[in-house]
């Protein structure tokens, strides 16, 4: 899914919930909804992360410790292995540097957690998500759900009940395919 077909569902869902006045032309909404969509992406992902991985060509060193600069995006590591694929214990993460404990030369793949890529006001509508096709469905039901919360003149109860039915249906999905939630969300029925 695209930035701009984001957008395009986040305002027909306004439309549908909004009482009187459908915010479609409302150019101050429409300025909000780049950032809005960068909140959701970021609290989605924590939910559902991206999984990415470097790998470090660690030369034979005289040092104890040599630092090595971690991904733009870094978020969490969840495995690091050598070369052969064993785990490896002889690292630190002080962001955003990591620090590797070993004389001896090493290949270390390091398997984390990413943050997408950041969407500013810049961003342009063709900008694709970097979240799963599952987890993009969610974002216009956040964005919109935000956006609602603070318009007197909207329905946000009965907006904020579809939301919370949407992301249900998409984690139980989840679930059922035996994907893993990496996060504990509570849901009131």
């Amino acid at each position: 899914m695209t930035l701009g077909q984001a957008k395009a569902m986040a305002m027909k869902l306004m439309d549908e919930y909004m009482v009187d006045t459908p915010p479609t032309d409302d150019e101050e909404t429409l300025a909000k909804l780049n950032s809005m969509f960068q909140a959701a992406q970021i609290f989605v992902c924590t939910i559902k992360p991206l999984e990415k991985y470097f790998i470090i060509e660690h030369p034979q060193s005289d040092t104890i410790f040599n630092e090595y600069d971690l991904p733009k995006d870094f978020y969490q590591a969840f495995l690091v292995r050598d070369a052969q694929g064993n785990g490896y214990g002889q690292v630190e993460f002080h962001e955003p540097k990591l620090m590797i404990t070993d004389q001896t030369a090493q290949t270390i793949r390091v398997d984390y957690y990413a943050y997408p890529t950041e969407i500013t006001d810049d961003t342009p509508d063709d900008y694709e998500f970097e979240l799963t096709q599952d987890a993009q469905q969610v974002l216009p039901y956040a964005v919109v759900s935000d956006l609602l919360k603070t318009d007197p003149s909207a329905d946000y109860t009965a907006f904020e009940v579809a939301r919370r039915k949407e992301i249900k249906r998409t984690f139980d999905r989840m679930i059922k395919d035996e994907i893993y939630i990496y996060h504990y969300l509570k849901f009131e029925k």
